[in-house]
């Protein structure tokens, strides 16, 4: 299980999510102003929600979101953070790790097809040993056409800064593998069409330098 972290309470952001949930709003706001969501509320998956500060604001922009959290104290967290009635109605979670087959139990839970608009993930690649997972589970939530927003600490920043087994304090509990954003982008390539990929800083004074790998990719039919 990842670390409890702290409730999030309604309000901006401005530790190292920061520069993530910026990256995710830019590109939330730029696919509801798209003319095929001209009527309809655009649905949106947060896979790896923790305790929901994410997917929350989302929620607060006007998306339909569904928070997937492995975590059942993180889950519990997130439903009781202090957001008003009209975000609630928009918003739920559900403690589903993401190892279990897709297509047909995480429509049970949820309630609703597995073909969502938009899926978020955050901080989460870096925690999974086998990525064919997350690739798989990506394309089983995401309807054809839908985006993939993901974002994870840039691995350039600290690979050869420390020995071979060595990892600094923000990767050495439960970080499993290092993410680099051109290798990310070349693997997305063969079902995805790369819509934005950069590289944000990360407003963390412990580790100056350190940078957020950002991507945003359309699944091809």
């Amino acid at each position: 299980d990842r670390a409890v972290s702290l409730p999030t309470a309604p309000g901006p952001i401005v530790d190292s999510r920061a520069p993530r949930w910026a990256f995710v709003r830019e590109v939330v706001a730029a696919e509801m102003a798209r003319e095929e969501y001209r009527g309809r509320t655009i649905r949106v998956v947060d896979l790896g929600a923790q305790d929901g500060w994410m997917t929350w604001r989302l929620g607060e922009m006007g998306c339909d979101v569904t928070g997937v959290e492995p975590t059942p104290s993180l889950v519990q967290m997130a439903r009781t953070l202090p957001y008003p009635d009209e975000v609630r109605d928009r918003v739920r979670f559900v403690c589903y790790g993401i190892a279990h087959p897709v297509t047909d139990r995480l429509d049970r839970l949820v309630g609703v097809a597995a073909q969502w608009d938009v899926a978020v993930v955050c901080e989460l690649w870096e925690h999974v040993r086998d990525e064919t997972v997350l690739y798989d589970f990506l394309r089983g939530v995401l309807r054809p056409g839908g985006l993939a927003i993901l974002t994870s600490p840039e691995g350039s920043w600290y690979q050869g800064r420390f020995p071979m087994g060595a990892r600094p304090w923000y990767v050495a509990r439960d970080h499993v593998r290092v993410v680099l954003l051109d290798e990310w982008v070349e693997r997305f390539r063969a079902h995805y069409a790369i819509e934005r990929a950069e590289v944000r800083p990360m407003p963390v004074p412990e580790v100056a330098g350190q940078a957020c790998a950002c991507l945003a990719a359309r699944r091809r039919p």
